[in-house]
């Protein structure tokens, strides 16, 4: 008897440690590795990224997102000294600013990055299912969209996919040609978010007090719906 008990808790065991391994596996599976040295030292930045399509998302959605975040951090920047508060930002003038706003100055905070990328995406008409968020913790506040279907959420977050966290022009310039560029963010559940921010002080999860705004009219979608 006691041989059959010991028998079956190894293989309880054997079973849990399958499941887990298999759960871990369907997790990271999704998310790639490159390395980028810094500056041709030594050194170099561990980079992770997703570069495939969640099955539950349109594909032409999927595209036309993808150009706006493209967009967006290829022609803007992280404005350091508006985020210490040494500068004013250009963006605060009393006036909603515009695409041609974002372009010119080319440079802002997490929350212009975000007010970009929902005027590009306003502009194109994909905006449904999309929210901005917004959240805090000790150090200061951030600001992210995500894209939710019915089984999922996603983080699209153009801040934290640009180049401005990379020393170096030469080093940055390895990453934008990489096939991380613009897609460490991108299209990424919290659960892969956690695989691919692992090792530094943050990630998206480790911001509390988040708020959601969705940036289409659902009451509009309500009223189609009750109209069908």
């Amino acid at each position: 008897m006691k041989r059959i008990v010991v028998t079956f808790i190894i293989c309880a065991v054997f079973s849990y440690n399958a499941l887990a391994q298999n759960q871990d596996n369907s997790q990271t599976s999704a998310v790639k590795r490159i390395d980028i040295t810094i500056n041709n030292t030594k050194r170099y930045y561990i980079i992770r990224y997703k570069d495939t399509k969640p099955d539950d998302v349109p594909q032409e959605v999927y595209d036309g997102l993808w150009e706006i975040q493209k967009e967006v951090v290829d022609n803007f920047t992280y404005d350091y000294a508006v985020m210490r508060g040494s500068k004013k930002s250009p963006y605060r003038g009393g006036t909603t600013p515009t695409k041609e706003d974002y372009y010119q100055y080319g440079s802002g905070v997490c929350d212009d990055y975000s007010n970009f990328f929902i005027l590009l995406a306003r502009e194109k008409g994909l905006t449904e299912n999309l929210y901005k968020v917004s959240g805090n913790r000790r150090g200061g506040g951030h600001a992210w969209l995500e894209y939710r279907t019915e089984e999922n959420v996603y983080i699209i977050d153009p801040t934290w996919s640009d180049d401005y966290a990379y020393s170096g022009e030469q080093t940055k310039q390895k990453f934008r040609e990489s096939p991380a560029y613009g897609r460490q963010s991108f299209f990424t559940t919290y659960e892969e978010d956690r695989i691919i921010y692992r090792g530094m002080a943050y990630n998206h999860s480790s911001y509390t007090g988040k708020t959601a705004t969705p940036l289409w009219d659902r009451k509009a979608d309500v009223a189609d719906s009750e109209e069908e």
